[in-house]
């Protein structure tokens, strides 16, 4: 009786197993016939597509394939604009637009699972105070197609943006060509991004990205990302900044960023390669030119307070090498400590008499005095950075400090304190 019970219990699941397949092959079968037919419905998908998005979609063709159990719509000469704008449209050579049948039978409605858009041209003009106005969605549907965007990203499996360019207008009708790909994919709540910003003024960025959470809820979500960014004129960087700096440099740069975020607590790395560097101030008051400077950082956050780690820094200018092996800089609040250690004196002389934005009567005193020696440990602290000079301290130990004679004044030597 046992052995006839699992023989009719196997036959069961043979016979389900069996039907399954049919049905599955039936739903392909009938999936791809569907799909090469979609072309003769491109009226009813366009309307469809148009009353589930906050902006206008236009197609000059629609046609259909089918990718595993996934159909797909295609989309040729596809443009998008905003409800209420007179501008050009985006344009893109191709869009495609995975279908999810389960869930789109379930809530009867159209439910995208990817979107993958090619060829996308996108025309922009970045005005002198940094507003960034893109051509084609200049209307008054920013807001409304912003709440779409979000929850789409919330619940899309992939996008994917490929061959994408940017013709971006400078201030002073300076043109310039930034092609963007991008690559978002999500599987449940594991996220993660690719992305390259390539522009014709010599620079790359790169980004990779993966995490847990909500993208936009920063107290839940936890993750890593990874950002390269090398660039060959640092000069024209700073044209694309809303605020430029007090303090920016010209020359070539090689950063590389390692972020880690967990639930609102970040701990950041980087490493930095510069090379032909000319630091300036707003205004041109001063400027200091380096040949190299190579370091290695990492920044902390314990609630307020803000800690900055720097080692193996090197500074390099006419043949002199100072470096730096340690340095911490302390912030909470309005206050702030820097300490540092073993500090050579002798390479950091002379670069600083290099400098044509020291004046020239003290530039001739350090280089006659030639100090030599080393700085063994450096603390300086400020109360209130706002206020520098009302509340600040600074100590200083030295060892195997030496100068030579200055105006009859004999040479020195001092022992260490």
């Amino acid at each position: 009786m046992e052995n006839a019970f699992f023989h009719r219990l196997s036959s069961l699941l043979w016979g389900v197993i069996v039907t399954l397949m049919v049905l599955l092959a039936f739903y392909v079968s009938l999936g791809r016939l569907l799909a090469s037919n979609l072309g003769a419905y491109q009226v009813d998908i366009l309307r469809e597509l148009n009353s589930r998005v906050p902006f206008l979609i236009t197609a000059q063709g629609v046609s259909g394939e089918w990718h595993s159990f996934t159909p797909i719509i295609v989309l040729q000469g596809l443009s998008l604009s905003a409800p209420g704008s007179a501008a050009t449209p985006l344009e893109l050579s191709e869009g495609r637009i995975g279908i999810d049948v389960f869930n789109s039978l379930r809530t009867r409605s159209l439910q995208m699972t990817r979107v993958a858009l090619d060829g996308l041209s996108l025309h922009g003009e970045l005005g002198a105070q940094g507003e960034l106005r893109i051509r084609g969605f200049s209307g008054d549907g920013g807001g409304q197609i912003g709440e779409w965007f979000r929850a789409f990203l919330l619940n899309v499996e992939l996008v994917a943006l490929r061959n994408n360019s940017l013709h971006l207008t400078m201030p002073n009708g300076e043109v310039r060509e930034l092609a963007l790909d991008l690559l978002l994919s999500r599987e449940g709540s594991h996220r993660r991004v690719e992305a390259s910003l390539l522009s014709t003024a010599g620079t790359d960025i790169r980004i990779l990205a993966e995490g847990v959470g909500d993208l936009f809820e920063p107290d839940v979500l936890s993750g890593e990302l990874y950002l390269d960014i090398q660039s060959t004129d640092l000069g024209a960087v700073k044209e694309l900044l809303a605020v430029p700096p007090s303090i920016w440099a010209d020359g070539t740069l090689d950063l590389e960023l390692w972020l880690a975020w967990n639930k609102g607590k970040p701990t950041l790395e980087a490493r930095l390669n510069a090379h032909d560097l000319l630091i300036t101030a707003r205004g041109q008051s001063w400027q200091v030119p380096l040949d190299r400077i190579e370091v290695e950082a990492r920044l902390l956050k314990r609630k307020n307070h803000w800690t900055l780690f720097a080692s193996d820094m090197e500074v390099e200018q006419g043949g002199a090498t100072p470096r730096l092996p340690r340095l911490q800089l302390d912030t909470w609040g309005g206050a702030m400590r820097l300490r540092s250690t073993d500090v050579a004196l002798a390479p950091i002389n002379d670069i600083v008499t290099s400098l044509d934005a020291l004046q020239v009567a003290l530039a001739d005193v350090f280089r006659v005095l030639r100090p030599r020696g080393t700085l063994s440990s450096l603390q300086f602290s400020m109360g209130d950075i706002a206020v520098p000079a009302k509340d600040w301290e600074a100590k200083a130990n030295f060892e195997g400090v030496a100068v030579d004679a200055w105006k009859g004044a004999p040479a020195q030597q001092a022992r260490p304190y």
